[in-house]
């Protein structure tokens, strides 16, 4: 805050200190100044020192004159008192010494008293340290935090149990060794120390005090951390509510108070309160303390993580990728806040259906982690986590279910099986073996975790709600659709609280036609399609295609009269955008199939007629997956004349058929036939 305004600041000041003049850069004060003063001006300083001393030594003749002319007076005085008065003024001198012993004595014992509660509490202190060697080469670095969280546990069991003196000092020791142990991942452990913080705090200094505040939300963030949010919503409340009331709703600790609530919102599943809380504590420490200050980036993060809960992706990877960026700026690549922000940035990316780039972020993290925390560190087990879904997403099914057993066996020893760290990874390992087709494993895991989420954290919580949508799929991909069935609705109505539901409208859609329940098909259908008519215009090639997906879904699934509005609207796009489009040809031949699923042959022919042509004209140009289309469009062709009765026409058609490969997989509606 004293740096020099301009270069030529900088300038005049070496050439102070050259003069022997004071300089800008030193403290101003009267000692610095007075030497300055003395080596500028040595000659007539010693002059005038001469001068004074003379003048002292002259007062001091004087004042001892003065002090011996005194004391001869006062010995005459004494002298004519009589025997009684001296021996009362010599009784009164020898209490005065005695109580004047008595009280240096008193506050002897009092410094040495406090000076061994200082001993005491710098021993306890110390001893956190004690054998922790820097030069030491441990093994790993959950060797050596092996280690530290041993003193610390050691430490805390002392303290609970000396005299330190002071029982304020007790609660801050006890409070910083709660941080220490939480930092270590200790939260359980760190739970019980800031508890006995805060107790000492609300009876010596009050409820309100700002430091019985502090170890409030400590016992809070010591329950989110333990896996206990729904203990951890109350105090988080009321320590915000007191902050706000004490020091004001712009206070720093106050905007701490409203991340820390936020986040318990978003552990028990209230995302949209969560969101609303984040946004406006973001706007308020970006004003207050800018953007950059390091609780802005933390709130900022936070919201981040709101929104990747809400399903909003792309608005959570730019946050995150904004915050990973100062915090490399100000705090360096390994520190422990950068690194939560490429964790989380992969999950972002992860969830946005960038698997490719996350991935390796992933893999990065996992490394980086692993050396700054230890294997066994929440925040490494995390980021292990995460690398298991990546090698899912990308298609590395082995490594994804190798890692995803050893995250889940790593975390059930750490946490207990019942924490909602090891929940949602037993999820994803869950999911893992759905990719793998490994059913049998995912139905059996994830029937054995579903109660334990419901217990933990409620029905309707979004793991709860995902385990449940998840286990509806495991069951339609071992056949089972009766049970998918009222797993996938549960899972998929519950989009009001839960955005991310939308994922298991396709599969409840394939058990709806498995089951022929082609109104409740084409129900969902038309709510998956809500989101894109929103977003498009009527006339968009991007909603026409969705429409022509779907249709063709439904036709596979014989749905022929919920499919026939859908591609009847899609193909007037199509017709519109480029009438002989393979897309236009496709979509024709796909409606004449709905038609005919309709017995309405009449309407079918010409539509199946001109879509078949349309391909074999573009034929040369086709893909090979618009190979199959073609042969399709045949297909039908083959089924329409058989139904009519036309046997030349099937004859003619089956003769084209035969010159496309056999293997061609049957449609699931030929499949049933």
């Amino acid at each position: 805050t004293r740096r020099y305004d301009t270069a030529n600041g900088f300038a005049a000041d070496v050439q102070r200190y050259l003069s022997g003049e004071p300089v800008l850069a030193h403290p101003p004060s009267t000692g610095y100044r007075l030497r300055k003063a003395y080596r500028k001006n040595r000659g007539p300083v010693l002059a005038a020192g001469v001068v004074a001393l003379a003048l002292l030594a002259g007062i001091l003749g004087t004042t001892l004159g003065l002090l011996r002319a005194n004391r001869f007076a006062e010995g005459e005085r004494l002298a004519k008192l009589d025997a009684h008065e001296k021996e009362k003024l010599a009784v009164a001198a020898a209490a005065a010494e005695k109580a004047a012993k008595l009280d240096a004595d008193a506050r002897r014992q009092e410094a040495e008293r406090h000076l061994a509660f200082a001993k005491k509490g710098n021993d306890i202190l110390g001893s956190v340290f004690a054998g922790l060697d820097p030069k030491a080469n441990y093994a790993t670095i959950a060797e050596l935090r092996d280690a530290l969280k041993a003193n610390l546990t050691r430490a805390v069991k002392e303290l609970d149990g000396s005299a330190i003196g002071d029982p304020l000092v007790v609660a801050a020791m006890q409070h910083v060794l709660g941080q220490s142990l939480l930092a270590l991942g200790e939260s359980k452990s760190a739970l019980v120390v800031f508890q006995k913080a805060w107790d000492g705090r609300v009876a010596l200094l009050g409820a309100n005090h700002p430091d019985t505040l502090v170890s409030l939300s400590g016992v809070a963030n010591g329950y989110r951390y333990a896996g206990e949010p729904a203990r951890a919503i109350p105090l988080l409340d009321e320590a915000l509510a007191r902050r706000k009331a004490i020091l004001g709703a712009d206070h720093p600790d106050t905007l701490r108070s409203m991340n820390d609530l936020a986040l318990g919102y978003l552990a028990t599943g209230q995302i949209d309160r969560a969101v609303t809380l984040l946004t406006d504590a973001v706007a308020s420490q970006t004003t207050l303390l800018g953007a950059d200050h390091p609780d802005t980036l933390e709130t900022t993060n936070s919201l981040a993580m709101a929104h990747t809960d809400a399903g909003r992706y792309p608005q959570a990877v730019e946050l995150y990728e904004r915050v990973l960026a100062r915090r490399k700026a100000t705090l360096g690549d390994d520190h422990r806040d950068t690194l939560e922000s490429r964790l989380n940035l992969a999950s972002g990316l992860t969830l946005a259906g960038r698997a490719d780039r996350a991935l390796p972020l992933c893999q990065e993290t996992f490394v980086l982690m692993k050396a700054k925390l230890g294997r066994d560190h929440p925040d490494t087990l995390n980021a292990m986590n995460n690398l298991a879904v990546g090698y899912k997403e990308v298609g590395r099914l082995a490594d994804a279910v190798a890692l995803g057993e050893e995250v889940v066996k790593l975390m059930q020893g750490k946490f207990g099986p019942d924490h909602p760290y090891t929940l949602t990874a037993t999820i994803n390992l869950a999911v893992s073996y759905q990719a793998a087709k490994q059913l049998g494993r995912a139905v059996l895991l994830l029937e054995q975790v579903l109660p334990r989420l419901e217990k933990v954290l409620g029905r309707d919580h979004p793991d709860t709600l995902t385990a449940v949508g998840n286990l509806g799929v495991s069951y339609k991909d071992a056949g089972r659709v009766g049970d998918a069935i009222p797993r996938l609705e549960e899972a998929y109505r519950a989009g009001g609280k839960f955005p991310r539901a939308r994922e298991f409208g396709r599969p409840l859609l394939d058990c709806y036609l498995q089951a022929g329940k082609t109104a409740d098909a084409g129900k969902v259908v038309s709510e998956l399609l809500g989101e894109s008519r929103k977003q498009l215009p009527k006339d968009s090639p991007q909603l026409a295609a969705a429409l022509a997906t779907f249709g063709s879904r439904l036709l596979d699934g014989s749905a022929f009269g919920e499919a026939e509005p859908l591609l009847r609207e899609s193909l007037a796009v199509f017709r519109h955008d480029k009438p002989d489009s393979l897309k236009a040809c496709n979509t024709m031949s796909m409606l004449g199939g709905a038609l005919l699923g309709q017995k309405k042959y009449a309407d079918a022919e010409p539509l199946l007629v001109a879509g078949y042509k349309g391909m074999k004209a573009r034929e040369k140009e086709m893909p090979t997956q618009s190979i199959l289309l073609l042969s399709e469009s045949i297909d039908r062709l083959i089924e329409l004349y058989t139904a009519t009765k036309k046997p030349d026409e099937v004859t003619k058609y089956r003769e084209l058929r035969a010159k496309y490969p056999p293997e061609v997989a049957p449609s699931p509606r030929e499949a049933k036939k």
